[in-house]
């Protein structure tokens, strides 16, 4: 299993909230909820990278049913909460390129096996 408090540190720039390391933990398990209902400002456009870490340690181990899906929707009801979290996504997926990109030289990130199962997986 991933470190995820450093994996989401790396990620997002911030120490996660205990809410998400508790929706970590259940999408691993595979108990994905239907809404998130969180006060505003304390961190929701992160499930983004939460489920894009729950997905990347699923690849990880190969599980050969896959409790993660490969899609996130993400439905909100205002342009601005739109714009921050397309903003989000490609920022995620930024560093995880760049990570991967680097492959030995950035070899202390724990994104690194993250990166590579995406890259591995290629979907």
């Amino acid at each position: 299993m991933i470190d995820f408090n450093h994996c989401f540190n790396e990620l997002t720039g911030n120490q996660p909230f205990h809410w998400q390391e508790e929706l970590f933990k259940r999408f691993v398990g595979g108990t994905i909820p239907n809404e998130c209902d969180v006060p505003t400002g304390l961190g929701k456009t992160s499930v983004i990278a939460i489920w894009l870490l729950a997905l990347g340690q699923s690849l990880m181990t190969q599980q050969a049913s896959r409790k993660i899906p490969r899609r996130l929707v993400y439905v909100v009801d205002r342009r601005v909460i739109v714009d921050q979290s397309t903003d989000e996504a490609q920022r995620a997926i930024g560093v995880l390129e760049e990570v991967g990109s680097k492959g030995t030289s950035h070899g202390d990130s724990p994104l690194v096996p993250i990166a590579k199962a995406f890259r591995d997986t290629a979907f």
